[in-house]
């Protein structure tokens, strides 16, 4: 029998991955069970107990993936221009979200099954709180250097900054799960509204 390679493993768990996450944006986290994987991913049941040893192991795989992929969005923002604006990052945020929307990763739905499940799965949320944590250091790092920078006020408090701009992006991801008209242009309107940065542009990002 040929010897089944790393690349082709890590492709496969993936795959499998990827199609839990499918079934939970249906069904949510409690109603998963294996058998939705098998129809899901179109391998066995046995092929996918040879990568996941239970529903728990896979469901946890599903929630370092997604959180990953929101990681990765943010830092692809922060990198993509030079001192972009407060409302141009997080209008920048936006995009990234649609994109992948649009690509076919309902990434906001299945976003807020995690986020729900992290309120009383203690192994979700540790894992959930691990990447905001990542995810807040990233920005407040973000608003240290645009202070320094002269970029942003110097009495602006980073982490508290970075909390506003999570809530405001996590705001977005559930509102677009439930309602018909929400749409990056319209949350960022109604963000320049709010802090007259519309006018006055206050900068954040890296130099």
């Amino acid at each position: 029998m040929p010897k089944v390679s790393a690349d082709y493993k890590a492709e496969q768990r993936l795959h499998l991955i990827r199609a839990a996450g499918r079934r939970i944006t249906d069904v949510g986290f409690q109603k998963l069970v294996m058998l939705d994987v098998v129809e899901e991913s179109g391998m066995s049941s046995g092929g996918i107990y040879g990568y996941f040893a239970s529903k728990e192991e896979l469901v946890a795989a599903v929630t370092k993936d997604v959180m990953r992929q929101l990681e990765v969005l943010l830092r692809r923002t922060l990198t993509s221009s030079p001192k972009p604006t407060v409302d141009a990052l997080f209008g920048a945020l936006l995009n990234e979200v649609e994109v992948l929307e649009q690509g076919g990763t309902r990434v906001s739905q299945l976003a807020v099954h995690v986020w729900a499940e992290a309120t009383h799965d203690e192994g979700v949320r540790s894992l959930v709180m691990d990447s905001l944590h990542t995810a807040r250091k990233l920005l407040a790092d973000a608003v240290r250097k645009a202070r320094k920078d002269r970029i942003v006020d110097r009495t602006a408090t980073p982490d508290g900054v970075a909390d506003t701009l999570l809530g405001l992006l996590m705001g977005y991801m559930m509102q677009r799960c439930v309602l018909d008209d929400v749409s990056p242009s319209g949350h960022l309107a109604g963000l320049q509204a709010l802090t007259g940065t519309a006018k006055e542009r206050v900068r954040l990002g890296p130099a």
